[in-house]
């Protein structure tokens, strides 16, 4: 026999209980008492809970209102793990979340003991985006940089990237962003927002101007590759015609031929370079910016974007657009045009 009985009380009234117990030996005692119910020991209303179904991990919270009297307390419906346990004050309560889950809220009556739950309510927390670092392309004066930015964990998928350099703001869908024209050091900061909306911590770090080398130098201020000697001044006032010689690999313009009239996806553009005849490639990033930014010296005029021989991962390759300069990354299957260099 079981000493315990659960005993379903009616909304409101009383209701008489007799309890009979018989010994092994047929001996029996019984007792009685009336059990009431009255409108001071029913259970509370059952609070509303309310937040949005998705938030940034940064400001995730759910929300009741408080009433006076009351105890109220956070707890995951799965897991049963609970939070602070607030008290009402007639007024809204709000209870941190840290952690994606299903959450229902428990009131309970500091005088009679007596709980209520809110409805359950689902709640997707989403990781704030980190910048792990961003690396800058030194320039000489009046040229611009390429600001790379990494991601913790690698991902570069559904961002948005808000770039201050400067003062002047740039807002683009691509890790990587080509600078306004510098005359001088300077800083910048990155906040990178996901597709919900979610701002991470800003990132800050500086660009530094290179002062060009004049040691050695002819006549010719800028020290420029034969055939590019339409530069004139000194070497700090045309620094595009002296980061010609910057350019690793190649100092020639005879070194540099272009497929101007078609396009090719990279594999056909990277074997056609290799093809030409040994020592034939396709230019690094770095060496592909450089024959953009001197692109008014060269023959054979340009086109929109060229391929670079760098890869951005299994599937994308960088290139660089060469009305502006603007360093990105492309699907290898696009056609784009080429530039090949040895």
């Amino acid at each position: 026999p079981d000493s315990t009985y659960t005993l379903t009380m009616p909304a409101n009234g009383s209701v008489k209980v007799w309890v009979k117990v018989m010994s092994a030996y047929g001996c029996t005692d019984s007792v009685s008492t009336t059990i009431g119910v009255s409108a001071a020991t029913l259970p509370p209303a059952a609070p509303v809970l309310s937040g949005d179904a998705i938030q940034c991990a940064s400001n995730a919270t759910l929300s009741c209102f408080g009433e006076t009297g009351y105890s109220y307390q956070l707890q995951d419906a799965l897991t049963q793990a609970v939070g602070l346990v607030q008290m009402g004050a007639n007024a809204p309560l709000t209870f941190p979340v840290t952690a994606t889950g299903v959450y229902t809220v428990v009131m309970t009556d500091a005088a009679t003991g007596c709980v209520a739950a809110s409805d359950v309510q689902t709640v997707e927390v989403n990781a704030l985006p980190v910048v792990a670092s961003v690396t800058a392309s030194t320039l000489c004066a009046g040229g611009t940089s390429l600001l790379t930015a990494t991601l913790s964990g690698g991902t570069t998928s559904a961002m948005t990237y808000s770039w201050t350099v400067g003062s002047t703001p740039h807002t683009t869908t691509d890790p990587m962003l080509t600078t306004q024209p510098l005359n001088a050091n300077t800083a910048f900061t990155l906040t990178v927002t996901n597709d919900f909306g979610c701002a991470g911590a800003p990132k800050t770090g500086a660009i530094s101007i290179t002062s060009p080398a004049t040691s050695g130098k002819t006549a010719n201020a800028c020290g420029c590759a034969s055939g590019l000697t339409n530069c004139s001044g000194t070497c700090a006032s045309c620094c595009n015609c002296a980061s010609w010689n910057y350019c690793p690999g190649f100092t020639q313009i005879s070194s540099v031929q272009s497929e101007n009239n078609t396009t090719m996806n990279w594999s056909t553009a990277n074997t056609h370079c290799q093809n030409k005849a040994p020592g034939w490639r396709l230019p690094t990033p770095t060496e592909l910016r450089c024959i953009c930014e001197n692109k008014s010296r060269l023959p054979g005029g340009y086109h929109n974007s060229y391929w670079s021989s760098q890869h951005h991962n299994a599937e994308y390759y960088h290139a660089v657009r060469f009305i502006d300069c603007f360093q990105g990354v492309r699907a290898m299957s696009v056609g784009l045009h080429v530039k090949c260099v040895k």
